[in-house]
């Protein structure tokens, strides 16, 4: 595909992402996202505006597969390919046609009694110990 189309997509995307709003960052990281689509649409030679949802979920399998993504990244391609077909391309996008991918839930690392233990213990003012004491008996966390 000529070099100015794509450039011509980054320049649009940005420009409706500056509309909403968007952080500086996020824009950034949408204008790398569709990059690395339309460099490989490129690979396949499928023209943007020919893609289809199978084309997207081949898309989704190279990302976890051959980039080996986690789940969040690829969602995070999704919605900006979700955006680019809506506002870009002025086509339709269909949620049961490309499902997002799980989100993974991860559980908190906790210390155990020892370790709090020695924590309390390590300090010496009775104060500060038992506000030490009172956070972590109330779950408050770092976050």
């Amino acid at each position: 595909m000529d070099k100015n189309i794509h450039e011509n997509y980054l320049t649009q995307l940005d420009y409706y992402l500056e509309i909403r709003d968007l952080s500086k960052n996020t824009r950034k990281n949408y204008q790398s996202f569709l990059k690395s689509y339309l460099e490989w649409l490129d690979s396949m030679d499928i023209s943007p505006a020919d893609s289809s949802f199978a084309d997207i979920r081949t898309y989704i399998l190279f990302l976890k597969n051959t980039r080996k993504l986690s789940n969040h990244s690829i969602n995070a391609h999704l919605s900006q390919i979700r955006f680019f077909r809506l506002y870009i391309l002025k086509q339709s996008w269909d949620k049961y046609e490309v499902p997002s991918m799980k989100k993974n839930t991860y559980l908190p690392e906790v210390m155990t009694l020892e370790e709090t233990m020695e924590f309390i213990g390590s300090v010496q003012d009775l104060r500060l110990k038992a506000c030490v004491a009172l956070l972590y008996s109330s779950g408050l966390r770092l976050s």
